[in-house]
């Protein structure tokens, strides 16, 4: 599984390895690490040269619930070993999706404090 490290380096969010960002497969976890408090916001990004109907896009690609919908989940409580985490599973494209045979890409907004970071997610179809 997965672990993506936050820390506050000089007053810049750093995201470790791959500056956050990954790439897994659906029904895969991921489990994103900080000492701080922080917040966590995904947006589904539409493929590039796509035409036709599209469904509208869910920006949440975990089947864990974002703790305020639709797309964002605080982590504002430290777990028995002091640290904040959340880990989410990758989401199964929706049989309806038309992007489901591409590739899913996610932006991410991780915030610790005031600062920001934006990784992205790809998911493998």
């Amino acid at each position: 599984m997965p672990t993506i490290n936050i820390r506050v380096d000089d007053g810049t969010v750093v995201c470790t390895p791959s500056g956050g960002n990954v790439r897994l497969r659906p029904g895969k976890p991921i489990t994103w690490v900080s000492s701080a408090p922080f917040t966590l916001q995904t947006f589904r990004v539409p493929v590039a040269g796509r035409t036709g109907p599209r469904l509208p896009s869910p920006g949440w690609p975990f089947r864990e619930e974002p703790t305020h919908p639709p797309n964002v989940v605080r982590v504002e409580k430290p777990g028995s070993d002091g640290r904040f985490t959340f880990t989410g599973t990758l989401e199964e494209p929706g049989k309806d999706d038309p992007e489901a045979s591409e590739p899913g890409v996610y932006k991410c907004s991780i915030t610790v404090g005031e600062l920001g970071l934006d990784p992205i997610i790809i998911v493998d179809r």
